[in-house]
């Protein structure tokens, strides 16, 4: 371990040291005390730090006061798994180089192409980008990294998660050889993927680890249900409703979830929202703008939609499924208790998870307490008078009625009574069918009454109808009237006319 205690011990230029009080730091964190004499020297380092804990001024520090800002080329490039980090990281780096005539540029998908290359076309010095847009560039020449010294692996696990190993490898053909740059590699675990390219692309690297100090730090409590995995949305509201929440991320394995929970909590109360991999950049922006200015309170996402997401002060992460590898336990948890600031991390767990959650504790040793979910709180009713509307409110309002001697009378939209009569009634109108030897059927809600037997009549979505005469059948199908007049005649009016 270095012996660097304050930032005055880093000799840092009065431009850097004039920012830092600007920015407000005033002692570095232990990632940043660590790294910096080994930066300053040269060496390849392989960084073992958790999401939060200060490696990007660990980094950017030592990059800015080398770089020297009368280089017109690229000195530096910056790797990192997403838009958001990208954008994260490049405000920091400007921050940090706001006194001097250093420039940092963000590149990533979802903005248009062009106004990065117009500014790429100025003196830059240090690129922040997603290895899919770097690649672009790369391949249109509109970023040239034969002078680039340093490069910077930032979250480097989440990168290879996403399948960039191919892409940051052949990145690295665009570099200096290995033996002429720097090689930073920073990531809160140290996955197969990562040890190759630690043995392919680095120069006998050191490694410095934070992680189990990280983890085991009093700023995170870590804390577990044991539900049935049946009514997940009702047990995660009764374990938020037991908090006292500032604001929150809940984790969600899948996208459907992410939208289902969201509407849920909203629904209940809680300002909610939830961000996906589908959303526009700039909806996505709108989003975690809300988030920082706590409008919302509440960010429902998955471990894509949520990696390199700047939300400072979250006071919970909520696992309502619990991941399955421990890594991304690491990382979702890594969301809150930064920066000193005490965060708590509550996981539901369900009968299938058990050997993720076991297998997470058994190789980070973290031994999370298991509580007692409390009773789900008082079921809102919605005053949607429209709630029931399946059980009050007819299908057809029609009030005719088929009437006349000798009629049999069903009447689809009313309702029939009577003795001697069969009457059904499918959806709930009144309506009479007099005399013996009658079938009356009211189908769907109006009211309708047939009278006298020996004629049938047949309304079938409300008209009305009259059958004469013995042995006559009248059907008025649709809402017309009609009368049969002869015996042995049948009449049929099927759409709304007249007919005798």
């Amino acid at each position: 371990m270095t012996t660097i205690k304050t930032f005055e011990d880093m000799n840092l230029a009065p431009a850097i040291t004039s920012a830092l009080t600007d920015i407000g730091f005033t002692m570095p964190m232990p990632v940043q005390a660590a790294v910096y004499a080994d930066c300053m020297n040269g060496r390849d380092l392989i960084v073992q730090s958790q999401t939060g804990s200060g490696k990007t001024a660990a980094f950017g520090l030592p990059l800015i006061q080398q770089i020297n800002p009368e280089n017109t080329m690229v000195c530096a490039l910056i790797l990192v798994p997403t838009r958001e980090l990208a954008s994260q990281v490049a405000k920091e780096l400007s921050a940090l180089a706001q006194h001097t005539k250093i420039n940092v540029i963000p590149v990533y998908g979802g903005t248009p192409i062009q106004k990065q290359i117009n500014a790429l076309k100025k003196s830059i010095h240090i690129v922040v980008g997603t290895p899919g847009r770097v690649s672009d560039h790369l391949r249109r020449g509109t970023i040239k990294l034969k002078s680039a010294q340093y490069l910077v692996l930032d979250e480097c696990d989440e990168m290879l998660s996403m399948g960039f190993l191919e892409a940051i490898e052949k990145i690295m053909e665009y570099l200096p050889a290995q033996q002429k740059r720097q090689t930073l590699l920073f990531s809160a675990t140290i996955p197969k993927q990562i040890q190759r390219i630690t043995k392919r692309h680095l120069n006998d690297p050191k490694s410095i680890s934070f992680l189990n100090q990280s983890i085991s730090a009093a700023e995170i409590d870590h804390s577990y249900y044991v539900v049935n995995g049946i009514k997940r949305n009702r047990d995660l509201l009764a374990a938020m409703t037991a908090e006292k929440i500032d604001s929150a991320i809940v984790f969600c394995n899948t996208k459907i979830a992410t939208v289902s929970v969201a509407k849920y909590l909203t629904t209940y109360g809680y300002d909610a929202a939830a961000i996906s991999s589908d959303l526009r950049q700039s909806s996505r922006e709108r989003v975690l703008d809300q988030m920082r200015t706590k409008k919302l309170k509440c960010l429902v996402g998955t471990d894509v939609a949520a990696r390199g997401i700047d939300i400072p002060n979250v006071s919970h992460v909520f696992n309502y499924t619990f991941p399955d590898s421990a890594e991304t336990y690491i990382h979702r948890t890594g969301r809150t208790g930064r920066a000193g600031n005490r965060g708590k991390a509550i996981s539901l767990i369900g009968p299938k998870e058990l050997q993720s959650f076991r297998q997470m504790r058994k190789i980070y040793q973290i031994t999370p307490k298991e509580r007692e979910l409390p009773p789900p709180p008082p079921v809102i009713k919605s005053t949607n008078k429209d709630t029931d509307f399946k059980k009050t409110t007819p299908r057809h309002q029609n009030t005719k009625q088929g009437t006349r001697t000798g009629t049999k009378s069903s009447n689809r939209s009313g309702a029939g009574k009577r003795s001697g009569t069969t009457t059904s009634n499918r959806s709930g109108g009144s309506g009479a069918g007099k005399r013996s030897g009658t079938t009356t059927s009211n189908r769907s809600g109006g009211s309708g009454a047939g009278k006298r037997s020996g004629t049938t009549t047949s309304n079938r979505s409300g008209g009305s109808g009259a059958g004469k005469r013995s042995g006559t059948t009248t059907s008025n199908r649709s809402g017309g009237s009609g009368a049969g007049k002869r015996s042995g005649t049948t009449t049929s009016n099927r759409s709304g006319g007249s007919g005798a």
